[in-house]
């Protein structure tokens, strides 16, 4: 029998909704992180478009967790890349219907302006699709989400832990 100490040092460590959620969903579920932000709006105006993202993926059937985005964006105008930190969505989907998803997931990212989007399908590993043509026309293997870890092509922010998908 437990002790009520290693009771409690159990549940400070499940943190549901956080970080353990998210790896555990990334795990066994389909999952998309996407944003609604860009660097040329204002922030009320992203602010506005992550609201009605938020809404979008609902009406889809879908759950998500709001959380910090860090990525690698080029300007439109001066043509550098800068990097950009942005509040994002993971999205939470059945296992079924993933081709469904993943269009779905894609579709958003072409309708808000965005350079690409990941999807990770079950077990599978992560993929970062352009869905711009200034982020290439070629989809990319991530790999699987990896905690406390950033990456070269972004990182994503839950509280104070970050994850990335890495090989």
């Amino acid at each position: 029998m437990k002790t009520f100490q290693d009771f409690m040092l159990e549940c400070q460590s499940l943190e549901e909704g956080g970080m353990n959620r998210i790896m555990s969903h990334s795990q066994k579920r389909n999952t998309a992180v996407l944003t609604a932000n860009r660097g040329d709006n204002s922030p009320s105006e992203n602010k506005k478009r992550n609201a009605e993202l938020g809404k979008k993926i609902r009406s889809m059937g879908y759950g998500y967790k709001n959380v910090s985005g860090e990525y690698p964006e080029k300007d439109d105008k001066t043509g550098e890349t800068k990097l950009v930190k942005e509040p994002s969505v993971v999205v939470n989907a059945p296992k079924k219907k993933g081709r469904v998803f993943k269009r779905r997931m894609k579709r958003l990212g072409k309708e808000y302006n965005q350079d690409a989007v990941i999807t990770k399908m079950g077990k599978g590993p992560a993929t970062l699709h352009p869905t711009h043509k200034r982020a290439g026309s070629k989809g990319m293997k991530l790999g699987q989400a990896k905690p406390d870890t950033t990456g070269e092509y972004g990182q994503t922010r839950v509280k104070s832990r970050t994850y990335t998908y890495d090989k």
